[in-house]
Parts: C-alpha cells; structure tokens; sequence
C-alpha cells in the first residue's frame, strides 16, 4: 500500500491539489487526500499517518483502498497522455504497467493480503 501512496504522490505531482481532487475516489477521497499531501519532514505526524493505514487495514477496506489508489493512479496517468515523454514518464508507465499485473494477480486471487 506504501508503494503505491508513493507512485500516486508522483502521478499526481504533476497536477494542481484541487485537479488531483477531481480524479479521488468518493468513498476514500478524504483519506487519499490527506495521505498524498502528508508532512514527510513532519515526525509528530507520522504515528497519525500510520494509524490511518492501520484503520484501514483493520477495518477490511484495504482490498477496496487498494483498488480505489490503482484505478486513481491510472487515471491521473492517461490523464496526461504526454507522460512518456520524459525519462520519468517512461519509469512512471513501466510502474503502472507492474501495478495493473499486480491488480490483476489481487483481484484474482493469486496474491493474498497478510
């Protein structure tokens, strides 16, 4: 789950906070929000940041979370048709690439949640 937070925080980087909002996902969009936009330098913040990620895995919503993220990742992705441009774009589509394997192999069962 913090690897895609991470590949979204770059996805979403080239976008305006409020466009990045249109693209959320109802149910989660505060969550995700508040996840992309953390404090990284901020440690008084970090045990608040893991326990959002703890509830989330306490509460069953992680299958749904992590469908909600990889479905927000794509679509910020082909959003900007001209990510491939860069050198970045290329390492960023390789990503999403992996990712939509990855959800692939989730969502039929082949990967199991701990």
């Amino acid at each position: 789950m913090l690897h895609l937070l991470k590949l979204c925080r770059v996805v979403s980087s080239k976008y305006a906070r409020t466009r990045v909002r249109q693209f959320l996902p109802v149910h989660f969009a505060d969550l995700i929000d508040e996840l992309l936009h953390r404090q990284e330098d901020d440690e008084s913040k970090r045990d608040y940041y893991q326990s959002i990620i703890e509830t989330i895995m306490a509460t069953d919503s992680a299958q749904a979370f992590i469908i909600a993220l990889a479905e927000l990742i794509q679509r910020l992705a082909i959003a900007r048709l001209r990510v491939g441009d860069t050198d970045q774009g290329r390492t960023i589509q390789q990503q999403i690439t992996d990712l939509q394997l990855l959800l692939k192999a989730y969502r039929s069962g082949l990967i199991k949640e701990h």
